[in-house]
Formats: C-alpha cells, sequence, structure tokens
C-alpha cells in the first residue's frame, strides 16, 4: 500500500554546518510535529525529520515489525551519515523516536552533541511489569492505539487526525513490551551511565509508562555535565501533545540553542535544572 500525503520525511535546508534530527513516535509521522519542526529552523540551523521504518500506510504493516531492532538500526544509519555531512548533530526523539536515539548512545557506542528524549519513563515505571506479564499471558500481539490523544483534535487538522483514526488503529505492543524489557532487564543504570553528552528529557507525569520521578532518578546516574529536565504536570506518555506544548517548545528551543552558543564559543556547560510545568 502507498504511503499517504501525510507520510512523508520533513527537511529544511538553511546552508548550516549544524543539524537537528528529529525521530517520532509509535505510530506516528513528522507531519504531526511540523510546526515545531519549523519553529527550530528558524535558528538558522539545518533540520531533518524522516519517517521511521514501516510507518505512514497502516496498523497491519506496523503490527509486522517483529523487534524494535529495525528501527533502532534505521536510527544508527541515519545518525552516522548525518555525522559525516554535519560539523554538529543534536538528536531529538519522541518515544519510540527517542529510544532509537538512546540505543544509539547506549548500546551502538555513538554519541551525538546533544540529545533530547521525550516519554522517556517506561524504562522505570513500575506499571511495565504488569503489561508485559499481560503481554506474555494473552499473547497480545497489537492494541488499541493509546497514542492519540485529546489534543490532536485541537493540534493537528481534522483531515490528519482523521486519516490516523482510520489507518492507525493500533500499535504492535507486543514488539514494543520486549523492547522495553529489555532494556531493563539489561541494566537500565548501566546503560544510563554512558550518555556523556548534553541531554535533555522530557516527561509527563500521568500515564501507564510514565514514571513522574523518572528524570531526577536518570540523572543521578547520568554523567553528562549539562542535563536539562522537564516534568509536565498532568501530561501523559504524549507529552508534547499536551495542554503545555507552547512552553515545552519554548524550553527545547532555549537548550539547543544553549548547545549551540557554548559550541560556538568552545565553553563547556555545566548545570543540572528540573523545571516543573503545571496546569
Amino acid at each position: 500500500m502507498a504511503l499517504s500525503k501525510f507520510s512523508q520525511d520533513i527537511e529544511i535546508d538553511n546552508g548550516s554546518e549544524i543539524c537537528v534530527f528529529m525521530f517520532h513516535g509509535l505510530s506516528a509521522t513528522p507531519y504531526e510535529i511540523k510546526n515545531w519542526i519549523e519553529k527550530i529552523a528558524e535558528l538558522g540551523v539545518d533540520v531533518k525529520a524522516p519517517l521511521l521504518p514501516l510507518h505512514g500506510v497502516d496498523s497491519t504493516v506496523l503490527c509486522s515489525v517483529k523487534s524494535a531492532d529495525i528501527f533502532y538500526d534505521f536510527g544508527r544509519e541515519y545518525i552516522e551519515k548525518l555525522k559525516k555531512e554535519y560539523k554538529t548533530v543534536i538528536g531529538f526523539g519522541i518515544s519510540l523516536g527517542g529510544g532509537t536515539i538512546f540505543d544509539y548512545l547506549v548500546n551502538k557506542g555513538g554519541n551525538l552533541d546533544a540529545a533530547i528524549m521525550i516519554g522517556t519513563g517506561g524504562f522505570a515505571a513500575w506499571e511495565m511489569g504488569l503489561i508485559v506479564w499481560l503481554v506474555r499471558i494473552f499473547n497480545l500481539k497489537s492494541i488499541r492505539n493509546p497514542f492519540i490523544t485529546e489534543y490532536d483534535k485541537i493540534l493537528l487538522p481534522e483531515e490528519y487526525f482523521n486519516w490516523k483514526m482510520e489507518n492507525i488503529p493500533k500499535v504492535p505492543v507486543k514488539m514494543l513490551m520486549k523492547a522495553l524489557y529489555k532494556q531493563k532487564k539489561e541494566g537500565i543504570n548501566e546503560k544510563l551511565a554512558r550518555i556523556t553528552c548534553p541531554v535533555m528529557l522530557i516527561n509527563g507525569t500521568s500515564g501507564l509508562l510514565t514514571n513522574r520521578k523518572s528524570v531526577e532518578q536518570y540523572f543521578k546516574v547520568i554523567p553528562a555535565k549539562k542535563k536539562y529536565g522537564l516534568v509536565v504536570e498532568g501530561a501523559n506518555h504524549s507529552v508534547h501533545k499536551s495542554k503545555q506544548h507552547k512552553e515545552i517548545l519554548e524550553h527545547l528551543i532555549k537548550f539547543i540553542s544553549d548547545v549551540i552558543e557554548s559550541l560556538k564559543t568552545e565553553d563547556e556547560i555545566e548545570s543540572t535544572s528540573i523545571i516543573t510545568l503545571r496546569k
């Protein structure tokens, strides 16, 4: 089946030596973060947001995935290509996209000039054990898509929302749980200790795969000298589509700007801050 008009890579070329790439979440497309892509590009950097493998068609194609490695391998190849083309590469990933960047940093031996990850709470959430158990007992391979929120209707064009509701009603839960369980089983603290680049973590406080304390817990282990955390009250796993989406974008742009400025001046930035955004 063919891709829809919404299921395309988005690239903005400003002729910069700096590239910010963005990996979308499970069942999403770059179109969902088009506004953020355009705002980040106003910094004068190049911005690239590719469509992840098996996305943009329908649930049948998406749920055919057997392992998250297909996304992780794609991410490694994509990032390595960018690093050959650009002097500075900053990565931004949402949920699955964040996990793809995480895998590159901690399992593939890669590094970035900075990394931004949204919706990382699943690694620490105690509820994950319950979900893994249910998936195994009932041999669940897919579930109703939980990543379509009330804010999709507000933030996205109606035509896109209707397309997604009709074509992506399910997501591959077995693959997702296996990937999360593997990370936790292999030792999340050991993995976090490999992140040395400036890092920004953004999590909500509500939702089954979100742990409100995860940012603080992760920052105790991550050795990076610059750590910037956002905890968004009342937001769920899809925190970028919450009521506070504009404020989140402002903090995200500030983080990117700080990193770029430090690279220009060759001054190493060192700080740890966790900010709570309230309703």
